[in-house]
């Protein structure tokens, strides 16, 4: 095998925990699963699985070592995914949704779940970061001695994405449930995504400002 069974039981585990930590991906998750229901979650969750993929497949051949000695090309992805967070959040702040809350509402239209999951994979292939961290927490549990590393690091992004894409559908349905249950307070609704393109805003400015 790839990975020895016992080494890929701890970076499951060490995986969970990144996975439930609060981050970009997990709030815009939370966001359209709440404003949207399950659908709108699965659909950002599968953008936030494709983008780990890319992500991944970047570094298998080298770019990530390459934005990552590079102060240029990280700062130009650092801003271009600032921007993009700003603008999801301001899109969220200024939308009139006056019938964000109301659960007798259809299901949300393809055409909106396909572009729920195309922010959500902009919204973590923009971060520079997500690459940055990969660089430095894949190595960790890869062994040279049993075979390709670039075959081991696919392996483990894989397994990386496929879980927090599971998290992500699971927190989904809850958030779901809690939309449901909170369905006929129309502006409670409007208000909790007030608050998540506030945080997004925020977020996008952090992420420019950071160094």
């Amino acid at each position: 095998m790839l990975i020895d069974p016992a080494t890929l039981l701890v970076f499951a585990g060490a995986a969970l925990v990144l996975n439930l930590t609060p981050g970009p991906d997990m709030l815009y998750t939370l966001a359209r699963a709440s404003a949207g229901g399950l659908r709108a979650g699965v659909a950002s969750a599968i953008g936030n699985f494709a983008g780990t993929l890319v992500q991944t497949a970047a570094i298998a051949v080298g770019l990530g070592a390459l934005l990552a000695q590079s102060a240029t090309a990280f700062t130009a992805l650092r801003w271009a995914g600032a921007a993009y967070l700003i603008f999801v959040g301001l899109r969220m702040l200024l939308a009139r949704t006056p019938a964000a809350a109301d659960p007798s509402r259809p299901p949300a239209p393809r055409r909106t779940l396909a572009r729920v999951a195309i922010e959500a994979f902009l919204i973590h292939t923009l971060n520079p970061k997500v690459v940055v961290f990969f660089l430095a927490f894949l190595p960790q549990f890869m062994d040279p001695a049993r075979g390709s590393a670039t075959a081991q690091m696919i392996l483990l992004g894989l397994w990386f994405a496929a879980q927090a894409s599971l998290v992500l559908v699971v927190l989904s349905a809850i958030a779901g449930r809690a939309r449901r249950a909170l369905g006929s307070r129309e502006r409670l609704g409007v208000w909790l995504k007030r608050a998540g393109g506030a945080v997004f805003v925020g977020l996008g400015a952090r992420l420019a400002a950071s160094p």
